[in-house]
This record gives C-alpha cells, sequence and structure tokens, in this order.
C-alpha cells in the first residue's frame, strides 16, 4: 500500500466536537457529528455526572456517565483488532493505519507518549495513553492526530509515521486489548426516547448510581496497572464512594477544601467537564423545546445560561488560583458551586415535571 503512491494523502472527516475534556468522548463526536441526525441519541445520553471519591486512583474526575457509549452509537460501526493478527498479517503498524483509513476507519490504540512530540515536552516521560489516528500524508510520511496534548486541549495535530511507530511498539500496557477501529455509518437511525431523558434527570436530580440500570456482568472495559487513568471492569469502577449527580458538588467542594495553599497544583479537569455539561444541557434544553416535550423555555433556558456562565467564571477562578493561590479565590469558587448546584436543581426539577406531565 505504501509504495502505491508516494504522494498520495487522505483525511477522513473530522468535527470539532462538543465535549473535549478527555478524549474518550470528543474522538467518538469529532466522528458523528458529521451529520446533525447524532443529536437524538447525543441529547438522550450526556445526561448523568459521576465522580470517584477523594484519594480514588482516578484522582478528582468528574465525567459524563455513558453506558456502553462506543457499542452502543448507532452512527459508527466499531471492531477492535488484536496486536498479535496484526502483526501476524501487516508488516508494520503504519501500514495497518494507511489501509484501514483508506477504508474509512479511524484508528484508535495505545502508545506511550514520550515518543510523540506534539506532547507537551515539559511532562516528558514514558507513559501509556490514547490516540486517535483519521489521515495520513505518504509524501510528508505523516498520520493526523487528535488528542489532549497540551494544556488539557483537545486539538487536531500532526505524527510522523516514525513517531508513531515507536510509540506504538513501546507499550507495556495495552489497555485497550488492540487497536480500535471505527466507521462513520451514513445511514444510522436513532428515535429519540423521552423516557430515558426522565430517568437520567430523575437519577441526576436524586443522585442515584445511574449504573445499576446498566450493569451487564461481561462488559468488561479495560484495565491498567501501569496507567491509572485507564478503565476497569465496571462490576468494581463505580464501588466504594462514588457519587452521581448533584452528589458530585458535595465532592467538588471538598476537593476544593482541600486544595493546600503551598502547592497550587489543581486539576482543572472536573471544572472543564461541569462547563461542557451545562453547554450540553443548553442544547438539550433548545432541542426539547423545538421537539415539543417541554413548553415556556424562556425563564427556564435563561435561568440555565447563568448556571452556564457561573461554571464558566468558576473554571476561570480555579486557573486563577492555579497561578496565584490566593486562598480568597476558593471561598469565592465554593459559594459558586452552591449556586449553581441550587439553580440548576430548581431549573431541571421544572423541566422534570414538564417531562412527566407530557
Amino acid at each position: 500500500m505504501i509504495e502505491d503512491n508516494l504522494y498520495y494523502s487522505k483525511k477522513l472527516t473530522t468535527n470539532y466536537p462538543m465535549i473535549s475534556s478527555y478524549p474518550f468522548h470528543a474522538n467518538l463526536l469529532s466522528i458523528i457529528s458529521n451529520t446533525d441526525e447524532y443529536l437524538s441519541w447525543f441529547y438522550n445520553y450526556y445526561i448523568q455526572l459521576e465522580i470517584p471519591p477523594i484519594g480514588h486512583w482516578l484522582g478528582t474526575r468528574l465525567d459524563f456517565y455513558t453506558p456502553l457509549l462506543w457499542k452502543s452509537c448507532p452512527w459508527i460501526y466499531y471492531q477492535r483488532i488484536s496486536r498479535d493478527l496484526l502483526a501476524k498479517k501487516w508488516k508494520s503498524i503504519c501500514e495497518f493505519i494507511i489501509d484501514s483509513i483508506d477504508l474509512g476507519y479511524y484508528a484508535y490504540f495505545n502508545i506511550d507518549r514520550f515518543y510523540i512530540s506534539e506532547y507537551d515536552s515539559s511532562h516528558k516521560e514514558h507513559r501509556v495513553h490514547d490516540i486517535f489516528v483519521f489521515g495520513y500524508n505518504l509524501k510528508n510520511k505523516t498520520f493526523n492526530i487528535a488528542d489532549n496534548f497540551r494544556d488539557n486541549k483537545y486539538y487536531y495535530a500532526n505524527a510522523s509515521f516514525d513517531e508513531i511507530m515507536e510509540s506504538y511498539l513501546n507499550v507495556d500496557d495495552n489497555w485497550l486489548f488492540g487497536v480500535e477501529l471505527i466507521k462513520f455509518r451514513k445511514k444510522g437511525e436513532y428515535k429519540f426516547d423521552i423516557s430515558i431523558v426522565k430517568d437520567f434527570l430523575v437519577d441526576f436530580l436524586e443522585s442515584k448510581n445511574t449504573k445499576e440500570r446498566y450493569r451487564l456482568p461481561s462488559e468488561q472495559v479495560a484495565i491498567s496497572e501501569g496507567m491509572k487513568n485507564a478503565y476497569i471492569n465496571n462490576s468494581n469502577l463505580h464501588a466504594g464512594g462514588w457519587k452521581f449527580g448533584r452528589d458530585i458538588y458535595n465532592v467538588l467542594r471538598e476537593y476544593i477544601g482541600l486544595i493546600d495553599n503551598k502547592n497550587n497544583d489543581v486539576d482543572l479537569r472536573s471544572f472543564h467537564v461541569l462547563k461542557e455539561h451545562k453547554v450540553v444541557m443548553l442544547g438539550r434544553l433548545k432541542y426539547l423545546y423545538d421537539n415539543q416535550y417541554i413548553s415556556n423555555i424562556e425563564r427556564i433556558y435563561s435561568n440555565y445560561e447563568d448556571v452556564k456562565e457561573w461554571t464558566i467564571i468558576l473554571l476561570n477562578l480555579m486557573i486563577k488560583y492555579s497561578i496565584c493561590g490566593n486562598e480568597n479565590i476558593l471561598e469565592r469558587a465554593t459559594k459558586l458551586l452552591y449556586d449553581i448546584e441550587m439553580v440548576e436543581y430548581n431549573v431541571l426539577s421544572e423541566v422534570l415535571n414538564q417531562i412527566i406531565k407530557g
């Protein structure tokens, strides 16, 4: 394949995703946002939030709770190829990626980020990570890649064939169990189900463990000993103090209260996710109104816009604290979290009541 046309390049379509805090979500949404029809599925999910307890090895990692995300999405074809099968049938990972992209498949796999120059050089260390590849250029011998490379920002970049080869071969903890291939399904179909939104809103407002409804004994996501931000068997992932829905605010306030003023190293990921959650919820409110699931949206939407703006202010406060270490900022942030929680609870309770009444 590589010798066929030394000047050939191909790049699969990507659109910057609505959620970009974690590449696991961003990569999928980059693919399926090729069509606006994905919004019916997207707004049915991405409602519930989850966070581990303080001291957990995942860190203070707020995230969307999205059951069976890749396997249930109607706008992708999904498969996984093991590394040993790949090595038996292809000369290199580069050749395999090129063949896959030629067939319309995006590639997602583990690498050692030490060998990829796009990653933040100030954190140069051997670390297993996941990377998303969606194009190549034979003349420049580069791949189009995506990840949160620097400053926790998701963006598209390039890596040389040699970088990808080295980073792939030097992985000692293959927690994705091979190379995942994802192809956009042009004729995907999904019918929006308002009862799913209702159930998720109830769980969010009442801080219920949504996992109990979606538990599958055979559902294995990934296990990592060497990389502590991987996923583990779902039967254990949410055991031991995980919080859902409104309870995540208690954990965030606890986290802020434990920040040491002598160490301004703040984990900003959760505050990015919180902001994105409000942006998505605003889009969902408009979707519900446009499709006549709720009415009288003006006040609801305006109040929730305030919630979104407060999460932006909160994020900026935490960034500012990480720079200057002023403890008064933490007091303001804690108060703001109470305001966000209270107004959000009132708005979403009203939305839920409208849905229930039909």
